[in-house]
């Protein structure tokens, strides 16, 4: 995982507010944004969600998935298409890993789908490869 030691600051984009989740209409704000999955209503104490907002419209998330260990798990990361290459991940990583430090977290890591790793999106802020998901699916021909 990232190791939450080396710190990076970025500024948050002009006019853009990063919000923790703190209550169900927050929630019903963050589960409108499309994704990677949509958390439904429910809160879990190891599950934090963070959203960037614009002129109240919410246009990127990302989620903190923390136990008890050392390691946090990053997932969820989305930004609308419009608004990408503004610097809103990077805000969002850096609330998240705030996060995770301030539960007892020293490192963090994600699994982003095979179409965000292409990109190498999250090397520029400090993660590297560990390996390779794989989605296996049922042979045609039946044989095991």
């Amino acid at each position: 995982g990232r190791d939450l030691s080396h710190r990076w600051h970025r500024p948050v984009a002009t006019g853009v507010e990063i919000h923790e989740v703190a209550s169900s209409a927050d929630m019903v704000r963050y589960a409108s944004l499309p994704g990677i999955s949509n958390p439904g209503l429910a809160r879990d104490s190891s599950i934090h969600n963070f959203f960037a907002v614009n002129g109240g419209e919410v246009i990127a998330k990302g989620q903190l998935v923390y136990h008890s260990d050392s390691v946090a798990y990053v997932s969820d990361m989305f930004t609308k298409p419009e608004h990408r290459r503004k610097g809103l991940c990077v805000s969002i990583l850096a609330a998240i890993e705030n996060k995770a430090l301030s539960l007892g977290a020293t490192h963090t890591c994600l699994a982003p789908g095979q179409e965000v790793a292409s990109f190498g999106l999250y090397e520029k802020y400090g993660y590297t490869t560990a390996g390779v998901r794989a989605v296996l699916v049922p042979r045609r021909d039946g044989a095991a």
